[in-house]
């Protein structure tokens, strides 16, 4: 299982949120797209800003598939999707169960089909019954991660299928809520070691926001209900508990600034079993800050990005002592520059991390760097017809206090878009990946990842279609 836990330190980048950046260099946040903008739904995830950002109805479906092999190890990845999204990460038992630290996380996006219904303002359907304005939208999904060694039928296998509803509408014209409901269930089979494991964390989110033309601010609750069980041969054990997360989100826009922040606090508590012995208790406390500054001219746009993250695991035995103690810290920043100039896109951006993990059990503080630099450009050869490249360089030291440790990983992206009938976009793209471990020369890792996004705008006489 080395092969797969080096994996993880690699290959977790931040991605894009469709096939058009992923085709552009994987840029993520100087320009807007589709399921990408600065608003109080896709920056700070709070459904009552919903309403609003999508005036027609659509059906899209999105999906990535990826293709991972190391040469020395003899080992390969495949993935349809994103089997392990970070809303299930968010969830599970992280460092009381070492098993989920064991399962690689690449940067894809899940297989979706998404159906979404906006009423922006009043009107009547053809029966003449009265319509309220309200959005909603539905994702159905399935994603899957499958891992074996070259020429030999034992693997092992994530699926995840997922499901969750967006709801939201206006009070008054000041006032709006939002409703969301998800539901998502990863499994692990191992045919290696015969291992199982399931994690099921179904709950929602109840928000607020308050609109004025330049200032948006909202208000969201999530309550989750995580349910995780490990089976190995005839060992089972199950943790089970509650995990309460407030959110406060807030966009301004002044002329030609936009800036859009997030505050997140979240609390869990899981109680571990085994038959009918307690196995302890694990408290999770999480602080997250994120923001992005975007200055827009119409031809030159400027931004930068900062996160904050700080997440500390406690698993306390059953007579109350601490068997494990982390307190896991991450620092973001990243800095974007992008230049429109009729046809043609250009843009370059550089995102810095530091992350610090303390050890307070054993008094250890262990500090990793990971920085890379994007490019991406988009050129509008004819009339509904995108050509688009770009390059990424990412170099990630997992521990400053050793050296010759660096993993270097170059990226190579392809991509093109079509407005291929009325009302349809067709975005799809290819990324070559190679990368070099400094402490094994010899190994070598190459991936192959594909993107899909395509979107159908419905006709309706409502938008005159």
């Amino acid at each position: 299982m080395e092969q797969i836990v080096f994996a993880i330190s690699i290959i977790t980048l931040s991605y894009a949120g469709d096939a058009r950046f992923a085709g552009m260099g994987n840029l993520s946040f100087i320009i807007q797209d589709d399921l990408h903008q600065l608003n109080l739904y896709d920056f700070a995830e709070i459904p009552a800003g919903f309403f609003g950002i999508d005036s027609s109805p659509s059906i899209i479906i999105r999906g990535s598939g990826l293709k991972e092999t190391w040469h020395k190890d003899s080992l390969d990845f495949f993935a349809l999707g994103q089997a392990f999204p970070r809303s299930l990460i968010d969830y599970a038992p992280l460092g009381a169960v070492d098993f989920y630290q064991n399962i690689p996380q690449f940067p894809l996006i899940p297989n979706e089909l998404i159906y979404t219904s906006p009423v922006v303002e009043p009107t009547y359907d053809e029966w003449g019954n009265y319509r309220s304005p309200q959005s909603w939208r539905i994702h159905l999904g399935y994603s899957q991660l499958t891992q074996g060694y070259i020429g030999d039928t034992l693997n092992q296998t994530v699926r995840t299928p997922e499901f969750y509803g967006i709801y939201a509408r206006p009070i008054s014209p000041d006032l709006g809520y939002g409703l969301r409901g998800d539901f998502f269930y990863s499994a692990y089979n191992s045919s290696i070691t015969q291992d199982n494991i399931t994690l099921m964390p179904p709950g929602g989110c109840v928000s607020i926001v308050y609109k004025k033309p330049w200032l948006n601010i909202g208000f969201g609750g999530e309550y989750h209900y995580p349910m995780f069980m490990y089976k190995s041969g005839i060992y089972t054990e199950e943790f089970n508990g509650h995990a309460v997360s407030p959110i406060l989100g807030s966009v301004i826009k002044i002329k030609k600034l936009t800036w859009a922040g997030v505050l997140k606090y979240r609390w869990m508590s899981l109680a571990g079993t085994h038959d009918t012995s307690s196995l302890g208790k694990l408290k999770i406390v999480s602080y997250t800050g994120r923001s992005t500054l975007l200055y827009n001219t119409g031809i030159i746009r400027t931004a930068i990005t900062g996160e904050y993250d700080n997440k500390t695991p406690i698993f306390r035995l059953p007579d109350g002592s601490r068997f494990y103690d982390t307190v896991w810290k991450d620092y973001i920043v990243g800095l974007g520059a992008g230049a429109f100039i009729k046809k043609l896109t250009i843009a370059l951006e550089g995102r810095y991390k530091y992350n610090l993990l303390n050890d307070r059990l054993a008094d250890n503080v262990n500090t990793a760097s990971d920085y890379i630099i994007k490019f991406g450009v988009e050129l509008g050869v004819i009339k509904n017809l995108f050509l688009r490249g770009g390059y990424n360089y990412n170099q990630i030291d997992p521990d400053l206090n050793q050296p010759d440790d660096n993993t270097k990983i170059q990226t190579i992206t392809a991509g093109l878009g079509i407005n291929i009938i009325q009302n349809t976009r067709l975005d799809i793209a290819y990324n070559y990946k190679s990368g070099k471990l400094e402490q094994d020369p010899e190994e070598r890792i190459a991936d192959h990842y594909i993107y899909l996004y395509l979107r159908h705008n419905l006709k309706t006489e409502e938008f005159g279609w």
